[in-house]
């Protein structure tokens, strides 16, 4: 793969960039060359980062990088151009030349040619037939090129040297970008020549291959050209002879009254930044154009480029009596609104709100819109969470909509709605046919209602209020059954897929509906479909059928939808996930997850992503906790992270922690751990239902509990372990192929407790062998030290038990936790003396 102009790229396409350089689970060799102009990006910028994170990778990553610095031509290389070119024999006047190219082009090798080409042209040098040697008089060179010193003049110059046609086709050519379709180019070449008479135009053709013959154009694909280079496009963009803003203009407006609508839509963009850029009368029509690429901006989440389109909307409408373009006004002062809300600029979205709901000429639900807006900046500006779902509240009241029997009964309410719901789509055909057959929502009012809801749960969700979140996800999948799909239907079924799985365990329903979630949003807003619903498949894929290892691949499906929308949180989550927690419930070794936390705080910061950061903080403190030796590593305090700088509200971070808080006990401290399983329960996994970590952290619980079960033989402990052995035995019957190993282990512990122990025995062994052979060095390590308990304390055969003792603190040490291998060896060392 080869990619130029890499300094125009922006952060998140060089992520995709790193995914593909870094991705180990690629068996196919991949080369890729990168090119970009070092004067533009400089060691600030974004591509400079990039690089020199990339170069601290190359060794944990696996992958060759290799960095080759063009520099531009010096006087030396000149020369020798000179020399080979026209076969100068004098080495002085030669060197002299090649000095003058050197100040008149920057030494840039596309420049130097020209230059030289032009020198020839212009007849400054000449042929000695006589002495078969070219000639040149240097000081006259130098004089009549003192006003191509820069070498736009160079280019422009040459240019103008070429026949008007040719000069005024490139005009428009400069218009359409640094690249164009021959039947966009031609489309407005043959509009222009309407105003002009008398003349005998070339084909479009022949003027396009004397533009390439020339070296101005080039071909970059079937019926598409580009510019050489981008000072050749600046160079033919100063051709005109009146204003270069009016003669953008004329362009832009024939291109938007000769398209055809389907044209127009594939060129909306392009069309829409040539008029703005021109001297734009305040026309509405072209208010409209510019509303027009509002929507479809906000539709693929370019959320900028939308508040952008907005404000020029609003702008062409300034000196526009209102009424007159009524509906038009509204759509961009509500987008504007929208699209400021969205990008945090609270006072400017204020200021459009305020123009709209302070004019009586507008009923309440044309209003209705701009509330919305505003709710949704409480939740997604300001984490007013409370706030935000008691205006939402009172929002579906106006549109005569009761999300709530009343406040008290919230639990009973999602309890029930969930069951209803989840047993009415496990009825339902399968995905594709389900799809087809809901049809496009069209009822302007519950587009509106599904969009308050959906802002309610998003509050629901952050300040963790669970079963207002659930029956928010409900009603709208049972608005989504009842009137159609709509913009957000299958990001609902996507997190209803996960409810399904992490509160009802029905991991089949719960493939079944985030499959059905991907039908709707291909079949309903494919340009919307976002990271949340890749992530889900992920999830469920791993609590219902597939591997961990082959759920990877819909993580960077994720990651890579998230970025095309630019929906950074859900890019950055699902990155997450692939490098930090997946690897770490797969046992993979903790030197290499560790390498990743740096790289992921950075880009989280970027975005302001704060409670990201904090999820993630709690993860890189409790992976060090695990790796290092020290005296209280199973506490949950270090330089990552401390309870003492948790600041304010941050509620989707703190959910972290006790999962991460459980897993230092489970290897650190057993018997805290198993108290701690008692006292704090399920906590994790009702906090985060359906989350990926929820298997592993439910398995640990169980491993914690049984420990202490069988060394006290005391009830409380054998109940919670028991509950969680047979739920892990339901998820394996549910046919969830990564709770093999765990539903093993606990059965080999609850046989041991029966005193069963020839069972146990087996159950061990099995689970050794496949947690071995999965390469899940966490779980080897643990069922090595667990059967090694068993055999000393049960079998009393301390030689057998030395045996598999070893054996845990090889796969920890592979593991690389440091602590525990410590506490082992001191062990062993007891069972050995």
């Amino acid at each position: 793969i080869v990619l130029d102009d890499l300094h125009w790229a922006d952060f998140l396409s060089l992520q995709i960039l790193e995914y593909l350089i870094t991705d180990e689970q690629n068996p196919n060799p991949l080369m890729i060359i990168g090119c970009y102009r070092s004067d533009l990006a400089d060691e600030n910028s974004v591509l400079a980062n990039k690089i020199l994170g990339l170069k601290d990778k190359t060794t944990t990553h696996s992958f060759n990088m290799t960095e080759l610095k063009i520099e531009s031509l010096n006087a030396d290389d000149i020369c020798s151009i000179i020399k080979s070119q026209i076969s100068a024999d004098d080495d002085a006047s030669a060197k002299e030349l090649a000095a003058l190219c050197v100040k008149r082009t920057m030494g840039n090798p596309h420049f130097v040619l020209e230059f030289l080409k032009m020198l020839k042209n212009e007849g400054l040098f000449t042929y000695d037939a006589e002495t078969r040697r070219w000639k040149w008089d240097l000081s006259q060179i130098e004089q009549v090129t003192m006003s191509t010193a820069n070498v736009i003049i160079l280019l422009l110059c040459k240019i103008q040297k070429m026949p008007t046609q040719v000069q005024r086709f490139m005009q428009y050519a400069a218009c359409l970008g640094s690249s164009f379709s021959v039947p966009t180019l031609g489309l407005i070449w043959n509009r222009s020549k309407m105003f002009r008479s008398n003349v005998s135009d070339e084909p479009l053709e022949k003027l396009i291959d004397i533009a390439e013959e020339n070296y101005f154009f080039e071909k970059c694909g079937t019926n598409r050209y580009r510019w050489v280079h981008d000072k050749v496009q600046e160079a033919a963009l100063l051709l005109s002879k009146k204003s270069m803003s009016s003669f953008q203009l004329d362009v832009g407006s024939s291109l938007y009254y000769s398209l055809d609508e389907k044209s127009l839509e594939e060129e909306l963009f392009n069309v829409a930044d040539i008029i703005n850029s021109g001297n734009v009368k305040k026309r509405p029509e072209f208010a409209r154009l510019n509303l027009r690429a509002a929507e479809k901006a906000r539709g693929i989440y370019a959320i900028q480029s939308a508040a952008n389109y907005a404000a020029k909307g609003i702008e062409l409408l300034q000196d526009a009596e209102v009424m007159e373009n009524r509906s038009l006004w509204l759509r961009l002062y509500t987008i504007g609104s929208e699209m400021e809300f969205a990008l945090g600029n609270g006072e400017k979205a204020e200021l459009y709100s305020r123009e709209v709901l302070t004019r009586d000429t507008y009923s309440k639900m044309e209003k209705m819109p701009l509330k919305v807006a505003a709710a949704r900046k409480l939740a997604l500006v300001d984490s007013k969470h409370d706030e935000t779902i008691e205006v939402c509240l009172e929002l579906l009241r106006t549109l005569g909509y009761a999300l709530l029997w009343n406040k008290t009964t919230i639990p009973l309410q999602a309890f029930v709605e969930v069951h209803r719901t989840i047993r009415k789509l496990k009825g339902a055909p399968a995905p594709e046919v389900f799809s087809a057959s809901l049809g496009q929502m069209t009822d302007e009012k519950q587009q509106m209602c599904m969009r308050l809801i959906g802002t309610v749960g998003y509050a629901a969700y952050r300040s963790n209020r669970m079963p207002l979140y659930a029956l928010s996800i409900c009603r709208n999948v049972q608005i989504t059954l009842k009137c159609g799909m709509g913009k957000d239907s299958g990001v609902n079924f996507a997190s209803l897929g996960m409810i399904t799985s992490g509160f009802k365990g029905d991991f089949e329903t719960a493939a079944k509906i985030t499959e059905m979630a991907l039908s709707i949003q291909k079949a309903s807003h494919p340009a919307r479909k976002g990271g949340c619903l890749y992530i889900s498949y992920a999830y469920n894929l791993v609590w219902s059928k597939a591997s961990f290892h082959s759920s990877l691949r819909p993580l960077f499906d994720a990651y890579a939808s998230a970025i095309r929308v630019g929906n950074t949180a859900f890019a950055l989550w699902s990155l997450t996930a692939q490098r930090v927690w997946f690897p770490y419930m797969m046992g993979m070794p903790l030197r290499h997850i560790l390498k990743e936390f740096s790289i992921l705080q950075s880009q989280m910061e970027e975005f302001s992503l704060r409670g990201h950061v904090l999820m993630l903080r709690v993860c890189w403190q409790m992976i060090i906790n695990l790796t290092c030796g020290g005296p209280n590593a199973h506490e949950l305090e270090g330089d990552k992270f401390s309870r003492s700088s948790l600041i304010g509200e941050q509620p989707l971070g703190v959910r972290m922690i006790p999962f991460a808080e459980g897993e230092l006990l489970v290897f650190l401290n057993p018997v805290q751990a198993a108290e701690r399983a008692i006292a704090v329960g399920n906590k994790f996994t009702k906090l985060m239902p359906g989350f990926c970590l929820g298997m592993i952290e439910t398995f640990h619980r169980g491993v914690a509990l049984y420990v202490m079960a069988r060394k006290t033989r005391r009830r409380k402990y054998r109940v919670h372990a028991n509950k969680i052995r047979k739920r892990i035995k339901k998820w394996l019957l549910a046919g969830n192929p990564n709770v093999e190993s765990y539903s093993l282990v606990l059965e080999a512990e609850h046989s041991a407790l029966n005193r069963s122990y020839a069972k146990a025995e087996k159950q061990y062994a099995a689970a050794i062998s496949l947690a071995s052979r999965t390469d899940h060095l966490h779980h080897a390590a643990l069922f090595n030290e667990r059967y090694a308990d068993f055999l000393r304390n049960e079998r009393k055969d301390s030689e057998k038990a030395v045996h598999y003792l070893n054996e845990a603190i090889r796969f920890y040490d592979l593991w690389g936790a440091t602590k525990k291998v410590k506490t082992l060896k001191s062990l062993l060392s007891d069972c050995t003396g």
